[in-house]
């Protein structure tokens, strides 16, 4: 019981996204810089916020850019569809921009979320399911994004994650697995490290953020 609670209250939303739904008035924040191994290639820095203005609302951002010039910026609402004893089902809906050299447009973002607890000998863990599918009106351009996470509590300060994420962009696919490491280092800060391992052509790269919740 008493692992359950810290679990609970070290990872109330276990991963960025997913069903997890923040309490009303509370909310969370990441930071995070992506530099790929192969020397040359951009790296990319990215905003997350999530708050909790409702028990079945919460709003949030999902942005960042990279060097040459390519970017995002989104609006989003989340809600619950469906509360299980151990798992749990969620929409959201995103609404922005996205930019890059010679074209600006419009983005609507649809997404559903799965995610359940679990508990793997005396650990708490979570798991999680995430898509979502990106249309930008000016090209007509469709982007479906497939998400899987899987965390666990290793201490009362360590937890760690694993991401499997598959997107079709431009009539290509990309795969890429990301393990991470996340260490609470005051009471409502988190580091994270990560390296992020593309299927080529994209370069793998490694991940550095910090969280906050308030």
């Amino acid at each position: 019981m008493i692992r359950t609670l810290l679990f609970l209250l070290f990872a109330a939303t276990p991963a960025l996204s997913g069903p997890w739904m923040r309490d009303q008035g509370n909310g969370f924040a990441s930071f995070a810089t992506e530099s790929p191994i192969t020397p040359g290639s951009a790296s990319y820095s990215s905003l997350y916020i999530e708050y909790g203005l409702r028990p079945r609302l919460t709003l949030g951002f999902d942005g960042g850019s990279d060097f040459t010039g390519s970017g995002s910026a989104l609006l989003f609402a989340r809600t619950p569809l469906w509360n299980g004893k151990h798992s749990r089902l969620s929409a959201d809906l995103a609404l922005g921009a996205e930019w890059y050299p010679g074209l600006q447009s419009p983005v609507i973002r649809p997404g559903l979320s799965w995610g359940r607890n679990y508990l793997l000998r005396d650990k708490s863990g979570w798991m999680a399911l995430d898509t979502t599918w990106s249309w930008r009106p000016k090209d007509d351009t469709h982007r479906p994004k497939l998400e899987a996470t899987l965390g666990l509590t290793v201490t009362a300060r360590s937890k760690v994650m694993l991401q499997s994420t598959w997107e079709h962009a431009n009539g290509t696919h990309s795969l890429s697995l990301t393990p991470t490491h996340v260490y609470r280092f005051g009471k409502n800060s988190f580091l994270t490290s990560a390296v992020v391992l593309h299927q080529s052509p994209r370069p793998s790269a490694f991940k550095f953020g910090v969280w906050y919740t308030f």
